[in-house]
């Protein structure tokens, strides 16, 4: 190739010709001539991010001419022999001069074909090019039923909906086009300076493949409730190829796009567009899954749980084209109950009592990116894949407002007969394959004693208020004025079936929360990581070990609330060994009596959900108690015990994570398991 002197030009490597999976391969580039590497000269390549094994460096030539006029760029993979198979030592020359170079601009998609409805990934791609500035590229379509880049709705700087700006630093930009009728279109794009011929890019806008999987949501609640839906993020791609852009923020893939990252693209089913219910124009852009739209609608009226008549049901379905094919993800997300809800007269926006999720455009609907809020919603979530396990649980680790179920669903389709974590029913009732049941008494469970007949709650050791209690682990409603305000028991309530808590100015009113307990309406159960997380600062006063802090074993300060958390630095416990256990932000069997008394587990009278791997050597640190055992997890036993298989706190895996897949057995070769989640009626408050 050719490069004009002093400009930066993109190369790229790729491993090949292997049969197994690659954790890490490190590739290593060299060159001479005196051109040195923009950032890293070495990157590792990666199976479980990066299927087609690519790594991106960006070199910088010389200012002046090297001998010969040429540099040479030499790829090797390095570390243990042992490990790697002999691999080739691939170079590239570059013949360096003084003028600059334009090269090409092409458009490359994925294929040949999009879904209707569904935003699918086109690049501009700059290629051999070295100097000669900025070239802003302008796409456009064929006819009124194309949209590009349909989820972005400001400009920021030269990126905007319809442009982008190239050059030899930063050769590619990414966008998607959606179709809303079948039949052919074309991308055309023009540049400025118009010193470019660019080739039209052509597709068909096709149905959407046959439906793959079906999720469905059951009411046997005594009132109606309204589903929720969030779709989590994808990646973002640069280039046909699907290499993943990097997140200088963060080790691995890059899952931001348009004007937050203007080389990514976003995998079809999934739509670059900014998340939350209120963004402005500085609000980050990311791959979001699109939310599939509800068969019987977003609510559900109440069911029985007598059969007959059934519980009412609603329920999504998923196309085989929404896919990533990198991630091998059909689709990612959570869902949630939504509670007390009408519709806005004006906007026609659901506003709920709980998991409010909507904006004034959103309707029904959750805005993108947006989880329910107060995030005390009981909260399913899954991980769909086409080849490999789905990944689902029930996670109450900010709260719990309904009882849940959520497993595959026989009646659908075929189904793997269930095996502890493996195709079995989170939040289940009855107990199943070794797991214990959930019986839901968070009133019960949270007065449950330190020990086998004590009278001491242990959920108040947890607590730094002169009197302990109960209500603080409860959301109520709010009343004008408040009544009681400062009660530490649902004694002191005088109205017929209120209950001492706290109301939503309290803990979610940030920096003006003033964690004032008063009597309402129960609402929802909290956690104390809950309370936490919705006013992380320094102003948070609730009753909870929050502002202390402890060393590491490096003698560095650790917040305690990093532990309610599971914040950096701190990491699971469950990866054995790790080097500082003073880190380990949870590491707990779960009942194991053999483990030391530090630890809190000896404090459960039984087994609750054994993990699959134990973490005894992480549990208890030399010469002090464990910190976590000690502040957080007096904090959610209680949960726990309410839910052995849900989790109650971040890095609870091992104990609440369940997975399924019937591909062994399914026609299409691809897993294609249904799901069936059971809204249960609302947890009492007492």
């Amino acid at each position: 190739m050719t490069a004009q002197l002093g400009q930066i030009v993109t190369l790229e490597t790729s491993l090949t010709g292997f049969n197994q999976s690659l954790d890490g391969v490190p590739i290593l580039l060299s060159a001479t001539g005196g051109a040195t590497f923009v950032g890293n000269s070495q990157c590792k390549v990666d199976s479980s991010t990066d299927p087609n094994h690519y790594c991106i460096y960006q070199i910088k030539l010389p200012s002046t001419a090297p001998a010969n006029n040429t540099v040479t760029v030499t790829a090797a993979v390095v570390g243990n022999p042992a490990t790697y198979q002999t691999w080739n030592t691939p170079t590239v020359t570059i013949t360096t001069q003084p003028n600059s170079v334009p090269g090409t601009i092409t458009l490359q998609s994925m294929g040949t074909n999009t879904p209707i409805g569904m935003s699918s990934p086109i690049w501009a791609v700059l290629q051999d090019s070295s100097g000669g500035g900025d070239t802003v590229v302008t796409l456009s379509a064929s006819n009124a039923n194309i949209s590009i880049n349909p989820g972005i709705s400001v400009t920021t700087g030269a990126y905007q909906t319809l442009s982008c700006t190239l050059n030899s630093s930063n050769p590619v930009c990414g966008f998607g086009v959606k179709g809303v009728m079948a039949g052919n279109a074309t991308i055309s794009a023009t540049s400025s300076p118009s010193s470019y011929t660019i080739q039209p890019l052509s597709f068909s806008v096709n149905a959407p493949l046959s439906t793959s999987r079906v999720i469905k949501f059951a009411n046997a609640n005594s009132q109606s409730v309204w589903v929720g839906i969030t779709g989590g993020t994808s990646i973002s791609y640069e280039t046909s190829a699907l290499v993943s852009t990097i997140d200088p923020a963060r080790s691995g893939p890059n899952k931001m796009c348009g004007p937050s990252n203007p080389a990514g693209a976003c995998p079809t089913g999934s739509t670059c567009q900014q998340g939350g219910a209120t963004p402005i124009a500085s609000t980050t852009y990311f791959c979001y899954w699109d939310q599939p739209v509800p068969s019987n609608g977003y609510e559900i009226q109440a069911g029985s749980t007598t059969i007959p008549p059934p519980p009412a049901t609603t329920s999504i379905s998923i196309s085989d084209s929404s896919y990533d094919p990198m991630a091998d993800i059909i689709w990612s997300g959570n869902f949630y109950p939504r509670e007390g809800c009408t519709l806005s007269p004006g906007t026609n926006e659901l506003i709920c009592t709980i998991a409010n999720c909507g904006n004034s455009v959103s309707g029904q609907a959750c805005a993108p990116g947006t989880g329910g809020a107060p995030a005390v919603a009981t909260l399913p979530e899954v991980t769909l894949q086409q080849n490999s396990t789905d990944y689902y649980d029930i996670s109450i680790i900010g709260g719990a407002n309904v009882m849940t179920t959520f497993g595959p669903d026989s009646s659908a389709g075929p189904v793997p007969a269930p095996s502890g974590y493996m195709c079995g029913t989170a939040g289940a009732g009855s107990a199943q394959g070794g797991l214990l049941a959930a019986d839901w008494s968070m009133a019960t469970h949270i007065k449950d004693p330190l020990t086998v007949g004590g009278s001491t709650a242990y959920s108040f050791s947890a607590q730094t208020a002169p009197t302990p209690a109960t209500a603080y682990y409860r959301f109520v409603s709010t009343e004008s004025p408040r009544q009681n305000p400062g009660c530490t028991s649902s004694s002191a309530c005088t109205t017929s079936g209120f209950v001492c808590g706290y109301d939503i100015n309290a803990i979610d009113n940030g920096n003006s929360s003033d964690y004032t307990t008063s009597c309402g309406s129960h609402l929802a159960w909290l956690s104390a990581n809950g309370i936490w997380a919705l006013n992380a600062n320094s102003t948070n006063n609730a009753p909870f070990h929050f502002q202390g802090s402890y060393n590491d074993g490096a003698g560095n300060p650790i917040q305690l609330n990093q532990l309610f958390a599971c914040t950096a630095p701190t990491v699971s416990g469950y990866s054995s060994p790790i080097a500082d256990p003073s880190l380990a932000c949870g590491c707990t069997n779960w009942g194991d009596g053999a483990l030391a008394s530090t630890t809190g587990d000896a404090a459960f009278s039984a087994q609750i959900a054994t993990p699959s791997t134990s973490c005894t050597a992480n549990n208890t640190v030399a010469g002090s108690s464990y910190n976590w055992s000690a502040y957080v997890l007096p904090s959610i036993a209680w949960l726990k015990k309410s839910c052995p298989t849900c989790y109650t706190y971040p890095f609870d895996d091992m104990s609440s994570t369940f997975q399924c897949s019937n591909q062994a057995s399914s026609s299409s070769g691809t897993n294609s398991v249904p799901y069936v989640i059971t809204f249960n009626g609302h947890i009492p408050g007492q």
